[in-house]
């Protein structure tokens, strides 16, 4: 029989994407963990990442778990691909949010990872080139991730109402990805119903909506927040 480390030459380059088809069934042998962890070749933050990419919860939070033995968490959390099978500006969060999986979304945000905001998101591309336009749509459309939003927001139906109002003006005038941006406020204002549908009396109702609000009146009356602010962002659902 052959031993385990006789392959990994072979499973470092290919960054062991394969181990984890059988991690699909819901279970990662420990062991592949493991073995992964102690190869000095295998780079545990490209791992995780083709771990999100192949949408296996239980190899992500096992990967985690061992970058957190190691102290390696925020290299691995914020890790690029080593080769060029994603773009480099794709990290293991923002991917999990363009899949908008919930549970390996939630591993990650209780390990610490986030997303940047774009103005602040350390880019690897070069500005004003395709790539890193193809970049900057990517990490929007993980911003704008509903379960994102709803993990990692204090108030995601605000949250919701800027991210519209903002995405409705790069569509006017970053015309030639319209269709990318047009797509994205049509997910928040999705979202944003969905969460008011969910509200089952006026007391809940006047909890969200007046969240955030600075009463500046004596006594309960509180101006709706949410109100003003959805006719603010020009929100259609």
């Amino acid at each position: 029989m052959t031993k385990a480390g006789t392959h990994w030459p072979e499973v470092a380059r290919r960054q062991a994407s394969w181990l984890f088809q059988e991690g699909k069934s819901g279970h990662v042998p420990p062991e592949i963990i493991q073995i992964l962890s102690e190869h000095p070749s295998v780079q545990m933050g490209d791992v995780l990442l083709r771990a999100v990419n192949l949408q296996i919860p239980s190899a992500v939070k096992a990967m985690c778990n061992s970058l957190k033995q190691r102290n390696l968490v925020p290299e691995g959390l914020y890790a690029r691909c080593v080769n060029g099978d994603f773009h480099p500006d794709i990290t293991p969060i923002v991917l999990a949010a363009q899949f908008n999986d919930y549970q390996i979304l939630t591993t990650l945000v209780e390990f610490g990872a986030r997303i940047d905001d774009v103005d602040e998101f350390e880019f690897r591309t070069e500005k004003f080139t395709l790539e890193h336009s193809i970049g900057t749509i990517a990490v929007y459309s993980a911003i704008s991730s509903q379960v994102y939003i709803a993990l990692t927001s204090e108030d995601p139906l605000m949250r919701a109402f800027e991210l519209c109002s903002r995405l409705r003006v790069l569509s006017e005038t970053h015309f030639e990805y319209r269709f990318h941006f047009e797509e994205m406020v049509t997910r928040c204002e999705k979202f944003t119903a969905s969460l008011l549908s969910y509200l089952r009396n006026t007391e809940e109702q006047r909890i969200v909506f007046t969240h955030g609000t600075h009463d500046d009146f004596t006594g309960d009356f509180k101006e709706p927040l949410k109100v003003k602010a959805a006719i603010k962002y020009e929100q259609k659902q």
